[in-house]
């Protein structure tokens, strides 16, 4: 694994409903890409939407994204991060995460693209040369979750249709890499690690200014 290894997160601006809609890529020690999303509920016929492709590199990550817009799911930046130089990328953990996602029923609301972008990409690194990924329940849109990432720069995304690009959609529904599933700390209840749901967070707000209007 290189010293200085990447990962990206893609994004739709406009989809759902000009919220935003966000993927994941990883490096792998070998120079490969695992790379996915979560497009929704019984999208294409899977239960959550999970998608995962294995690519060469990163040209292939960017037109996989590219080619997604000919299944329905378009893609339109990516950003690009790079583990920062004192912490050593865990892809095999990334791996075993990105397992666990491909289980999770989708919900809007603490399990979408962007809780399940941030859980595998904080499997693969807890630190990027710019700073750490914004969480979930500070951040609770995807187009502001992008915003915030530590990218060292950002790629537009074309819609591809060439052959570098030409895939069955077939070969990444449902495609999990090989590795036995394991849920993050962070969203287990009972660890000290774990993090506060968006729901929770949105309901003890509404509670405080229900009783600042009393």
């Amino acid at each position: 694994m290189p010293r200085f290894a990447e990962a990206i997160v893609a994004v739709c601006h406009s989809r759902p409903l000009n919220l935003g809609h966000v993927g994941w890529g990883y490096e792998l020690p070998n120079g490969q890409w695992n790379c996915g999303a979560v497009e929704g509920e019984n999208w294409q016929g899977i239960f959550n939407g999970f998608w995962g492709r294995r690519v060469n590199n990163l040209d292939e990550v960017v037109a996989t994204f590219g080619a997604m817009a000919r299944h329905g799911a378009p893609y339109e930046n990516i950003k690009l991060m790079r583990v920062d130089p004192d912490v050593i990328p865990n892809p095999a953990y990334a791996d075993k995460v990105s397992a666990w996602v491909s289980r999770q029923p989708y919900q809007l609301i603490n399990r979408n693209c962007m809780d399940s972008t941030y859980d595998i990409l904080q499997a693969f690194a807890v630190g990027y040369t710019r700073g750490w990924l914004p969480k979930p329940e500070d951040h609770w849109i995807p187009n502001d979750f992008f915003h915030h990432l530590p990218a060292i720069s950002t790629i537009p995304v074309q819609h591809r249709s060439d052959s570098e690009a030409d895939f069955e959609l077939e070969d990444v529904l449902g495609k999990v890499p090989d590795a036995v599933a394991e849920r993050p700390p962070w969203r287990d209840p009972d660890d000290p690690q774990y993090l506060p749901t968006h729901h929770q967070k949105f309901r003890d707000q509404v509670r405080g200014r229900q009783s600042a209007d009393k």
